[in-house]
């Protein structure tokens, strides 16, 4: 580098430089002050293995606050019972006045400051809580508080209540080891809000400072990076000529290659074991060797295949290099059971609905066995992930040169370090060449470029591209566009639609569903009902009036139900391709932005056109309205008019969400200054039709429906608003910027670079294509971020706007690149990465939609059901209300008919069914199965385990009279 261009660029900097320097150091001297001034706090913890403080401790810890934590992470080398703990230290006490301190404890504890007693809670005896006071000065004092646990379980809380302030958990902020300088207690608190603002402040000067100067910067460092590379290229290529360099390179490939080779034999994992029932019985179906904690280790995409009853288990070793306490997390929808060195960690026994079990335990250096027992939950995709981490850092997957199937000896742990050791330096190194190539590349890419366009192989692919005329024509036609949007709708919309239960998919789903097949049933179509004198006021109706619709003349199935959505899906790639092609006058922008929205996982899979919901017809006149708007030039009053008889259908479809359209177009109008259209009677009545055309329903239900206005309109809007219909879904006002990366990846990441863009061409130069697709993603984004109540789908409005603006900065972008003839390399590579993008994000979603949707109990049972054909049997609802049943049980009760249905609370009656001979099926809640010895004499049992609702509804099982049932999913009683 040049150093005198460095130094005149720093002299040029003045008073700026020169405090960015001075606040460079204040940050460095600050950070040292956070780890010289900070004090420890809590007591330090002596455990005894016996229940009387006698002998040495079996180890010490600094605890903070006082609680049982410690003892219960050592649970594998520290007794669970018969033991004790003496904590000692110091408490610092700001006021004068009467203290008073409690202990809560199982079995005795007691504290004592200053060696005089305040608490006495001693003795064997249940949870019992003691308080006792004592008189303090301002100061410091010592504190000494002990416990011991007998045999049963343990607890413990220490409380205090200063004078004049509540009772509360004694806090670790006064409590220390050592009595620290009182200068140490006033400046610890201050530390951390200085060096924040001081990091600020620093980034914020030298920003400044950089964006000051950026074109010299750029030029200075563009040659340093050109004499660099100049260098590299110089003495690259004088090495690969020399002999004996060249003879050390092979050598050096050699050993890589044996190391590789060598790694692939020493491969790690544990045992794995599949069982083909749900208890972990018998002989495995399969058992293999170097399984990780994944499912795919055991059984290729285990989701793919029909369900079936299944257990799962890893068992092996786990190598630990570095005592500490470690933090095991474990998500699942099933049961599991964790256990290390056969002590179990980690528990849960519900398969009803996915849940994270966390704990923490200390592992000493060394080998620890491992056993991890699932069992997959009915009704939902399997899902285990285990992860694990100090607790002191993050928690990642647990790496698989730390898991043995068999107990390795010493000699093999030191070859298999070595492994390691060796991938990481090839990593390592292939890391760095690869960057000093790609930046050799990137900066003579002119020189790489003209050497490339010169090979035969390259003069062959351009004479192919200029004798494809025909196809590049062909390609570029509205048919075959529309045609290749048919056909990725047909492998992703269409293809599996009517595979599992219709709540598996979407919660929504099986509500909206029993609210059309009473429809159908009954044939009352203008009010809405759940069930016979049930109201249904949380939508309106249109696609309900579909849905009986096609349930009434093309029969009741999965299918069925949501062929309507995949129709409006279909319509809707229609409607955004014709957008994009008149909105930038390019039929590859229409079609690059249907592809990306057919790449965003939430948009296709949650809530949206592979649902039986309201969404998918709502976002069709949504996105429809908006596109009449955009083309109103044509013929002013009909496009205004059509826009709101759209908005007026949206709303009929999903209430004032459909509306949104309004405030996009009002916006727009404004910041595009063309007031006068709001002058016009097209406008208003395009505002009037909006409004008005569900108006017609919604008041005549509010004269014909009691209790309609306080539902649909109180409820379901305002109060939804406010997040007080459904309060687990009250999120903070960044929620949806997670939504949004998670459910548009790998789009999310190109979108800020989009917007950008899109935010440059809008207010640089007044694009008003871009300030239309902006002023659509905002007002959705900060209208619904206002909301306290949010859920995943009300983004799906957004992700058309973003994907035509993707779309468009793309092509955009990509002509800028073509024309820079100084980096002709560019427009090559933004082309590769935008089919790289397409191509992983449109395979993770047919990956997702081939995959076998699971069913829920109820739906398998009505299925086992129809194979009876023509067996007389008999379902027995007792002791049960259609209350307590989730809407898709219901739905699936449905199915099977009334005239085999029986609900009763006469037991006697169900005896008598019994006693008939033919088969009977008794669904029961657990209560009355535990509680009412008939229900005990039966061949076979059933568990019917809701997957969503499972806290709002009784837990089930059914019973099986009169019949061997033919399948693993009824257990032997």
């Amino acid at each position: 580098m040049n150093m005198r261009l460095w130094s005149s660029l720093f002299r040029k900097q003045h008073m700026a430089l020169k405090i960015g320097v001075m606040l460079f150091g204040l940050l460095l001297l600050c950070e040292v002050a956070a780890h010289v001034v900070p004090v420890q706090r809590g007591l330090q913890g002596r455990y005894y293995p016996n229940a009387n403080w006698n002998g040495p401790p079996a180890f010490s810890a600094l605890d903070a606050p006082i609680t049982l934590s410690t003892a219960h992470v050592r649970r594998l080398t520290f007794p669970t019972t018969m033991y004790s703990i003496s904590w000692k230290g110091w408490i610092w006490i700001e006021t004068v006045g009467h203290y008073r301190f409690g202990t809560r404890s199982d079995d005795g504890s007691d504290l004592n400051i200053n060696g005089q007693q305040v608490v006495d809670n001693g003795g064997l005896h249940a949870p019992r809580e003691v308080w006792g006071g004592i008189d303090l000065e301002p100061g410091f004092y010592q504190i000494d508080v002990k416990y011991f646990q007998g045999k049963g379980a343990d607890s413990l809380e220490v409380f205090w209540q200063p004078p004049n302030a509540p009772r509360s958990v004694l806090p670790a902020a006064v409590l220390f080891p050592l009595p620290p300088p009182r200068w140490r207690l006033i400046l610890a608190p201050a530390i951390s809000p200085v060096r924040l603002l001081l990091l600020v402040l620093t980034l914020g000067v030298w920003g400044g400072v950089l964006i000051g100067h950026r074109t010299s910067l750029y030029q200075r460092i563009r040659g340093s990076v050109e004499a660099f590379t100049e260098h590299v290229l110089r003495y690259g290529l004088l090495v690969l000529r020399t002999a004996r360099i060249q003879m050390g390179i092979g050598v050096l490939l050699f050993l890589i290659v044996l190391l590789i080779l060598h790694g692939l034999q020493v491969s790690n994992g544990l045992e794995g074991r599949y069982y083909q029932n749900l208890h972990w019985d018998g002989d495995p179906a399969l058992t293999t060797e170097n399984a990780a904690f994944r499912l795919s280790s055991l059984v290729d995409t285990p989701s793919y295949a029909p369900q079936h009853p299944a257990s799962f288990q890893w068992q092996g070793w786990l190598w630990i290099q570095t005592a500490a306490v470690y933090r095991f997390d474990v998500t699942t929808e099933g049961f599991l059971f964790l256990e290390l060195d056969d002590v179990l960690v980690a528990e849960k026994r519900d398969n009803s609905n996915v849940q994270t079990v966390a704990t923490r335990v200390y592992l000493t250096d060394g080998l620890h066995q491992i056993d991890l027992r699932y069992l997959p939950g009915t009704g939902a995709a399997y899902t285990l992930d285990v992860r694990w981490g100090r607790s002191d850092r993050s928690m990642t997957p647990i790496p698989r040169r730390l898991l043995f199937a068999e107990e390795p000896d010493e000699t093999s742990l030191l070859k298999r370090q070595l492994v390691s050791w060796g991938y990481r330096g090839i990593r390592l190194l292939g890391i760095l060449l690869l960057a000093i190539f790609g930046l050799v590349i990137l900066v003579r890419q002119k020189l790489v470029y003209g050497r490339l366009v010169q090979t035969a192989v390259v003069q062959r692919m351009r004479k192919g591209v200029g004798e494809g005329r025909l196809l590049r024509e062909a390609l570029g036609s509205t048919s075959v566009h529309l045609l290749i949007i048919l056909a990725l709708s047909l492998l992703l919309v269409f293809n599996n639609l009517g595979r599992g239960s219709i709540i598996t998919t979407d919660f929504d789903e099986g509500m909206h569903t029993r609210v059309a097949q009473y429809m159908a049933k009954t044939g009352v179509w203008w009010s809405l009902y759940s069930a016979e004198g049930v109201p249904y006021y949380n939508k309106p109706p249109l696609k309900i009036w579909l849905s009986a619709l096609t349930l009434r003349l093309l029969g009741d199935s999965e299918f069925f139900l949501r062929i309507w959505d995949a129709v409006f899906g279909l319509a809707l790639f229609l409607v955004l391709y014709f957008f994009g092609r008149e909105l930038f006058a390019s039929k590859g922008v229409g079609l690059l932005g249907v592809v990306i929205l057919m790449g965003g996982r939430d948009f296709l899979l949650t809530h949206s056109i592979r649902t039986g919901v309201m969404d998918s017809l709502m976002l069709l006149f949504f996105v429809t309205s908006l596109f009449l708007f955009c083309i109103r030039k044509r013929h002013f009053t009909r496009y205004y008019a059509l826009a709101g008889v759209c908005m007026g259908l949206g709303a009929l479809t999903k209430s004032v969400q459909a509306l949104v359209p309004l405030a996009i177009l009002v916006v727009y109008l404004v910041l595009t200054r063309q007031h006068a259209e709001f002058k016009t009677r097209a406008f208003w009545g395009m505002v009037v039709l909006a409004i008005g055309l569900p108006g017609l329903w919604y008041v005549s239900q509010i004269f014909l429906s009691p209790g309609f206005f306080e539902v649909a309109i109180v409820q379901q809007i305002f109060h939804r608003v406010q997040g007080k219909i459904h309060p687990t879904h009250v999120h903070g006002p960044f929620y949806f910027f997670q939504v949004i990366y998670e459910g548009f990846f790998p789009w999310s990441v190109v979108a800020v670079p989009a917007l950008g863009i899109g935010f440059w061409q809008a207010i640089r130069r007044h694009n008003t294509q871009m300030i239309f697709l902006l002023t659509w993603i905002l007002t959705v984004f900060i209208g619904f971020s206002i909301s306290k109540m949010k859920v995943v789908w009300y983004m799906h409005p957004l992700y058309p706007a973003l994907a035509l603006l993707i779309a468009a900065v793309f092509f955009w972008t990509f002509r800028v690149l073509k024309a820079d003839t100084a980096r002709p390399l560019l427009a090559p590579l933004a082309l590769g990465l935008l089919v790289v993008l397409l191509a992983s994000s449109l395979s993770a979603n047919y990956e997702r939609v081939v995959e076998e949707p699971r069913k829920l109990p109820i739906h398998l049972f009505t299925e086992y059901l129809q194979r009876l054909q023509e067996i007389p049997y008999h379902v027995v609802v007792y002791d049960l209300s259609l209350q307590e049943f989730d809407h898709a049980d219901r739905y699936y009760l449905n199915r099977i008919g009334d005239e085999r249905v029986l609900w009763t609370q006469d037991l006697d009656e169900v005896a008598r069914l019994v006693r008939q001979g033919d088969p009977v099926f008794v669904i029961v809640t657990m209560r009355d199965y535990e509680t009412i010895p008939f229900f005990q004499d039966h061949l076979s049992r059933y568990w019917l385990a809701p997957v969503y609702a499972d806290r709002l509804y009784p837990k089930k099982l059914i019973l099986v009279y009169n019949h061997m049932a033919e399948s693993r999913w009824f257990l032997p009683r």
